[in-house]
């Protein structure tokens, strides 16, 4: 649709009989109003694709059913609510192509059902995420085109049910995790543009499930593994520039 203007604060009464508010793919804009925080049963919110400005409202955090946040593609800045790692039901998060900065809370951590954290072009300092091990049911991680720094977490590479992982444009630096492909069934990794050393993983492609490997534009070195040679579900590798 294409319906415009700043989201109306009717929608926001207290309200906990509200499990769904889908608003993608409109005009709107302004900031989200806090008075969100008065539907109380909301499990469902997606507002992609849209003009929304400013700070995601602390409010956000009283919607304690939420399963799946979807405001990607907006203008939404500030930080990401230390609070939302209190949602114990919380399985997706995309806040992905906004304006939002500083660290990524460690609270984070806390959201043992999560299983997809898109966070991709913002502007998110910082080390990389050191408590992604706690995360044990993640499948998709996206963290491409931030600012991050430091070393990829070696607790990385014993999450079982990744499949899906893009570090691409940051300044990352040190090892890939060594047994990163030993313990997941990984299809997608791409941590290109960074600054990242040592050699490729040797069993990246050890369950046979790897599509896209990209780590061009760093600065690995050694020889390719047999693994990835012989990996015959890959159908996209880019190495260069290292």
């Amino acid at each position: 649709n294409q319906f415009s203007g700043t989201l109306p604060n009717s929608i926001f009464r207290p309200n906990s009989t509200l499990k769904y508010l889908l608003l993608d793919n409109n005009n709107l804009g302004g900031e989200i109003p806090s008075s969100i925080g008065s539907l109380t049963g909301l499990r469902f919110l997606s507002a992609t694709n849209n003009d929304l400005a400013g700070p995601i409202p602390d409010s956000i955090t009283h919607l304690r059913k939420l399963s799946a946040i979807y405001l990607g593609f907006n203008r939404l800045n500030g930080s990401i609510p230390r609070e939302l790692g209190n949602y114990s039901y919380v399985e997706e998060i995309d806040i992905s192509e906004n304006e939002m900065g500083g660290v990524i809370p460690s609270e984070l951590g806390s959201l043992r059902s999560l299983e997809l954290l898109h966070l991709f072009e913002n502007y998110f300092t910082g080390s990389m995420m050191w408590f992604v091990g706690n995360l044990t049911c993640l499948e998709q991680l996206d963290l491409s085109i931030n600012k991050l720094s430091g070393a990829i977490p070696q607790s990385l590479q014993y999450l079982a049910r990744l499949r899906f992982v893009r570090l691409f444009d940051n300044k990352l630096e040190g090892l890939i995790p060594p047994l990163l492909g030993e313990y997941s069934n990984l299809t997608v990794f791409d941590a290109s543009v960074n600054r990242l050393m040592g050699s490729i993983p040797y069993n990246i492609c050890k369950n046979k499930m790897l599509e896209s490997l990209h780590l061009w534009s760093n600065e690995l070195i050694g020889s390719i593994p047999n693994g990835v040679k012989s990996c015959f579900s890959l159908s996209q590798l880019s190495l260069a520039q290292n």
